[in-house]
């Protein structure tokens, strides 16, 4: 999760592109939504947690989660506001 420029908390994603995985487009929307360095920080299929499924909504959300230290998260903070998508989504 992560503190968005709205106030709230959500979730980094969205839709995954034509020709992409899940895991190369939720890498390409967190430096898109936090401007993070995947040079350090880059989600793998190690990282996976579970998947959720709508039928309604023809939708399946896919969740996945990055061990870190406190130092490093704050880092990761302090790059969002300056992330390409920061402010629009």
């Amino acid at each position: 999760m992560q503190m968005r420029f709205d106030g709230y908390l959500g979730f980094p994603g969205g839709l995954v592109d034509p020709g992409e995985d899940a895991i190369h487009g939720l890498n390409r929307e967190l430096e898109e939504e936090m401007n993070l360095d995947l040079t350090k920080h880059k989600v793998t299929e190690k990282d996976f947690i579970f998947s959720q499924h709508s039928s309604s909504r023809n939708l399946t959300l896919h969740f996945y989660a990055l061990e870190t230290t406190l130092p490093e998260l704050e880092k990761i903070e302090a790059r969002v506001q300056l992330a390409k998508d920061y402010g629009s989504e």
